[in-house]
């Protein structure tokens, strides 16, 4: 896909073309949800989130801090 073609999607996620459907799926996560919810409070270490988001494993945790890192969402 061209970079005009891609520009002309930017925005539509309504398209299944629209590259920011990606993101969109990465923040419907379940597990990126209640990270973002835990952010919200403030500034937390790793141990901390994995403490109070009861289920999920230290493999789940990091790909999801990585993977909203990637998008922006999180420093």
């Amino acid at each position: 896909m061209s970079t005009y073609e891609t520009s002309k999607l930017l925005g539509q996620v309504l398209s299944t073309e629209c590259p920011s459907r990606e993101i969109l799926e990465h923040l419907a996560n379940k597990w990126s949800i209640l990270v973002l919810r835990c952010l919200s409070d403030g500034v937390h270490r790793f141990s901390e989130l994995k403490q109070r988001i009861e289920g999920v494993s230290e493999k789940m945790l990091a790909q999801t801090l990585k993977m909203l890192e990637q998008d922006g969402f999180i420093l």
